[in-house]
Protein backbone atom coordinates (compact mmCIF):
# COMPACT_ATOMS: atom_id res chain seq x y z
CA UNK A 1 0.00 0.00 0.00
CA UNK A 2 2.42 2.12 1.21
CA UNK A 3 4.12 1.52 -2.43
CA UNK A 4 1.04 2.91 -4.01
CA UNK A 5 0.78 5.89 -1.94
CA UNK A 6 4.65 6.89 -2.90
CA UNK A 7 3.90 6.30 -6.80
CA UNK A 8 1.15 8.71 -6.26
CA UNK A 9 3.61 11.16 -5.08
CA UNK A 10 5.50 10.94 -7.19
CA UNK A 11 2.59 11.38 -9.91
CA UNK A 12 2.05 14.85 -8.28
CA UNK A 13 5.16 15.75 -8.50
CA UNK A 14 5.33 15.33 -12.24
CA UNK A 15 6.74 12.17 -12.30
CA UNK A 16 5.87 8.70 -13.76
CA UNK A 17 7.36 6.18 -11.59
CA UNK A 18 5.69 3.01 -12.79
CA UNK A 19 7.55 3.51 -16.17
CA UNK A 20 10.89 5.36 -14.55
CA UNK A 21 13.96 4.15 -15.35
CA UNK A 22 16.79 4.09 -13.11
CA UNK A 23 20.28 2.33 -12.30
CA UNK A 24 20.21 0.79 -8.47
CA UNK A 25 22.57 -0.76 -6.57
CA UNK A 26 22.15 -3.60 -3.76
CA UNK A 27 24.49 -2.89 -0.56
CA UNK A 28 23.67 -5.26 2.01
CA UNK A 29 20.93 -6.70 0.76
CA UNK A 30 19.22 -3.38 0.52
CA UNK A 31 18.07 -1.05 -2.47
CA UNK A 32 20.61 2.14 -1.97
CA UNK A 33 19.12 5.35 -3.82
CA UNK A 34 21.74 7.63 -2.61
CA UNK A 35 24.01 8.42 -5.84
CA UNK A 36 20.88 9.13 -8.35
CA UNK A 37 20.80 13.01 -8.72
CA UNK A 38 17.62 12.80 -11.07
CA UNK A 39 14.27 13.56 -9.25
CA UNK A 40 12.28 11.38 -10.37
CA UNK A 41 14.65 8.44 -11.03
CA UNK A 42 15.16 9.18 -6.93
CA UNK A 43 11.69 9.17 -6.01
CA UNK A 44 11.12 5.80 -8.49
CA UNK A 45 13.80 4.33 -6.73
CA UNK A 46 12.64 5.72 -3.12
CA UNK A 47 9.06 4.06 -3.63
CA UNK A 48 10.63 0.97 -5.00
CA UNK A 49 13.14 0.61 -2.58
CA UNK A 50 9.97 1.24 0.54
CA UNK A 51 8.59 -2.04 -1.32
CA UNK A 52 11.07 -4.16 -1.66
CA UNK A 53 11.73 -3.79 2.03
CA UNK A 54 8.61 -4.44 2.88
CA UNK A 55 8.17 -7.60 1.01
CA UNK A 56 11.29 -8.84 2.22
CA UNK A 57 9.90 -9.14 5.84
CA UNK A 58 6.50 -10.64 4.63
CA UNK A 59 6.13 -14.02 5.00
CA UNK A 60 4.97 -15.83 1.50
CA UNK A 61 2.12 -17.92 1.45
CA UNK A 62 1.89 -19.45 -1.38
CA UNK A 63 -2.18 -20.11 -1.19
CA UNK A 64 -2.81 -15.98 -1.47
CA UNK A 65 -1.18 -16.49 -5.05
CA UNK A 66 -4.32 -15.76 -7.07
CA UNK A 67 -6.52 -14.60 -4.25
CA UNK A 68 -9.00 -12.03 -5.97
CA UNK A 69 -8.68 -8.39 -4.93
CA UNK A 70 -12.71 -8.44 -3.75
CA UNK A 71 -12.00 -11.27 -1.16
CA UNK A 72 -9.44 -8.87 0.84
CA UNK A 73 -12.12 -6.94 2.03
CA UNK A 74 -14.19 -3.33 1.66
CA UNK A 75 -11.68 -1.34 3.80
CA UNK A 76 -8.54 -0.12 2.24
CA UNK A 77 -6.12 1.84 3.94
CA UNK A 78 -5.49 5.78 2.80
CA UNK A 79 -2.18 7.68 1.89
CA UNK A 80 -1.31 9.83 4.69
Amino acid sequence: HRHDCCYDKAEKEGCSPKAQRYQWVCEQNAVQCDNLTDQCEKMACLCDQEAAKCWGEAPFNPHFILWPDFLCGQTHPTCH
